[in-house]
């Protein structure tokens, strides 16, 4: 609840729980400094479209400067066959209209196997990860066989490191991993906002393009802005350019594409129905790896990223 500090779930096993409902999480967290740890969390019905976990501040129990120190580790996100569309994120944390706050969230050392999962070839939600906050930290983690894969959605500041992202990766015995025929709608790493840090991570066979590529450096609205939740201001739009993003250190294997500045369908206009849009600007993009297998695609641009990386 609102106000509450220091609470601890831990060696809880969530399986098939709440089959019928429609909407709700299986954790939802406000207050301060709580802790999910040595959880597992497998089957959840395909008919609830919220979160698993779902982290929310208050602004009655501080502004948007209180850091809320909240950390997910070392739990297990089993198979999960969703619906299409939407709000099937495994864990968000806080929402659009919330993205100045500084969460500084850390979710680390965490298995996530077919967290979102269809059979069918249909789309769902593309995050299990969504970090739509400040200063958020997605450290360690491992996905494997998932339609999805870790967004900055909103917010500004976050720090995704050291994690492994496998297309098709499946367990096989204790500690190895192997891969197989990837869906393109398994995704990599999406960066959305200002002033991000990608770096020491390993992607592989991630087959899937735009939104949904190995990485995806995305354009936005020339005039977005975040809102204000201390008077209830929402955020002016869906996407903030990647301005400031720092991408190093990161290896890229049997990969389709990386998309530096890829506009999303949704259109950008303002009052007067013109088409807006602004390119990240800033963006570091240096040592990072890439080994394809022939059919990967070159790195793709926009024309103004073409125009200052070349």
């Amino acid at each position: 609840a609102s106000g509450s500090r220091y609470m601890t779930f831990s060696n809880i096993r969530f399986n098939g729980c709440a089959a019928g409902a429609t909407a709700g999480n299986w954790i939802y967290l406000q207050g301060f400094y709580h802790a999910v740890e040595f959880c597992t969390f497998q089957e959840r019905p395909a008919t609830i479209s919220s979160p698993i976990i779902s982290f929310d501040p208050n602004i009655y129990e501080g502004g948007v400067a209180v850091s809320r120190l909240h950390r997910i580790s070392y739990c297990y996100f089993g198979p999960r066959y969703t619906g299409t569309g939407n709000g099937y994120e495994t864990i968000r944390i806080a929402t659009g209209d919330l993205q100045t706050f500084d969460m500084q969230v850390t979710i680390e050392h965490n298995l996530f196997y077919r967290s979102i999962w269809r059979t069918d070839g249909a789309q769902s939600d593309p995050e299990i990860i969504s970090s739509k906050s400040r200063n958020n930290k997605i450290l360690y983690n491992t996905i494997l066989e998932s339609q999805g894969g870790i967004s900055l959605r909103a917010g500004d500041s976050a720090t995704v490191e050291g994690n492994y992202i496998f297309g098709a990766g499946s367990l096989s015995g204790a500690s190895n991993i192997t891969t197989g025929t990837a869906s393109v709608n398994q995704g990599g790493i999406r960066v959305i906002g200002t002033n991000h840090v990608v770096r020491n991570n390993y992607i592989e066979n991630i087959v899937g393009t735009d939104a949904r590529a190995a990485l995806c450096v995305m354009s936005g609205e020339s005039d977005y802005n975040q809102g204000n939740p201390a008077n209830n201001t929402p955020n002016s739009g869906s996407y903030a350019p990647a301005h400031n993003a720092k991408i190093y250190n990161n290896t890229f294997v049997r990969c389709k594409e990386i998309s530096m500045g890829f506009l999303s369908p949704d259109s950008y206009t303002n009052s007067s129905g013109t088409y807006v849009a602004k390119s990240p600007t800033n963006v570091l993009f240096y040592n990072n790896a890439w080994q394809g297998d022939g059919t990967a695609r070159s790195e793709e641009h926009t024309s103004e990223l073409q125009s200052r990386f070349g």
